[in-house]
């Protein structure tokens, strides 16, 4: 486990180039009725998974894919896996 932490924190390192912070995986508390910086909402599990090999399972199952996002996705990286 720390070895695979170490890996990503490396590769992080050298794709991100911004001392902003990651989005935390456990949200703060919320007080009610105040401004949440964090908004979010509950997912049915099984929703969110990581990696090529996951995402490829996902997207074999649909005739016609598109995928958009901003130009400083990696899609060399993307393409080759």
């Amino acid at each position: 486990m720390l070895i695979n932490q170490l890996k990503i924190s490396n590769e992080m390192d050298v794709w991100r180039k911004t001392d902003q912070y990651l989005l935390s995986n456990v949200k703060p508390y919320h007080i009610e009725g105040s401004y949440d910086i964090y908004p979010a909402f509950k997912l049915e599990d099984d929703q969110i998974s990581e990696g090529f090999d996951s995402l490829a399972e996902v997207i074999s199952k649909h005739r016609i894919v598109i995928f958009d996002g901003y130009e400083g996705v990696f899609y060399d990286q993307f393409r080759e896996n």
